[in-house]
């Protein structure tokens, strides 16, 4: 009996094996799901040629699509000492009403800093991962390529290159303290597709939850404690990640209840938006 041959039929068996705890998807497609979700192979199709108007709904892509206009008109943007973008320009931008701020609004947070507004802070790091913008001499400056991707009738693809550029290449722990790598990060397109799939329907976010935990089990098995905050813990990060800051921010999402935002409560109810379902095929 050749064991290494039937070790490997087993092996291909159970990779094309339809199952329960991954939606209908086989290992081998949660594979590319997870590790190549923008390629042509990829079983979840992204749809790739929007209407202008319909980007309108992404708070994120509103942002840079403004910031990036405005380093074109002005031909550079002069940062500060320490590399941030100036306080006027942050607060006209903040002004075009895009994408208004809690903290911000209620008085609890000033806008003076960059950091002082999360989205466009990252917006700004996202977009020199992307290669669209660069930094020299204490200037920033359109890259040829963010020429390119700024040229009328390439918004579409402006606001892909922005979603996988997030998606891929920016650490979405970088704006908080959770110590779970790749939580929400890993299965961002898996838990798209659950969106699309059931987000008709105004559903708590446990729902997504326990969706995405049946697929991706070791993030909780990592944090099975008895402490109620410990238990809590890979749910909160989930929230704050996917959800708050990235399904929210790109307007894959609404939500009932604004001011539960920053909604770590898992039982604040969302519904998928137009984008989303224009967005996956």
């Amino acid at each position: 009996m050749d064991l290494e041959k039937l070790s490997r039929e087993v092996t291909e068996k159970f990779n094309n094996m339809i199952l329960d705890d991954f939606s209908g998807f086989t290992p081998k497609q949660m594979h590319q799901i997870i590790y190549d979700p923008f390629s042509l192979d990829c079983p979840i199709k992204m749809y790739i040629d929007f209407e202008f108007e319909l980007l309108n709904l992404s708070p994120i892509f509103n942002i840079a699509y403004s910031l990036l206009n405005k380093i074109s008109e002005s031909g550079k943007i002069k940062l500060t000492v320490k590399g941030n973008l100036p306080g006027k320009l942050i607060k006209t931008i903040y002004d075009e009403g895009f994408f208004p701020d809690k903290m911000i609004e209620k008085g609890i947070i000033k806008l003076r800093l960059e950091r002082d507004w999360m989205i466009l802070h990252t917006i700004h790091i996202v977009l020199k991962l992307s290669g669209l913008i660069r930094k020299y001499h204490g200037n920033l400056f359109l890259t040829k390529k963010g020429l390119k991707y700024l040229a009328e009738g390439n918004e579409s693809s402006l606001f892909l290159h922005l979603l996988e550029t997030y998606s891929m290449k920016f650490n979405w722990g970088y704006n908080d303290r959770y110590d779970i790598d790749n939580i929400g990060q890993i299965g961002f397109l898996y838990l798209l597709f659950l969106l699309k799939k059931f987000g008709s329907k105004a559903r708590e976010i446990s729902f997504y939850l326990n969706l995405y935990f049946k697929a991706f089990p070791a993030f909780l098995n990592n944090y099975q404690y008895q402490n109620y905050f410990l238990e809590k813990y890979p749910n909160n990060a989930l929230n704050v990640r996917f959800f708050e800051r990235f399904a929210y921010w790109f307007g894959f999402i609404t939500y009932q209840g604004i001011d539960e935002l920053p909604f770590i409560k898992s039982d604040v109810k969302i519904k998928k938006t137009f984008l989303l379902d224009s967005l996956l095929v």
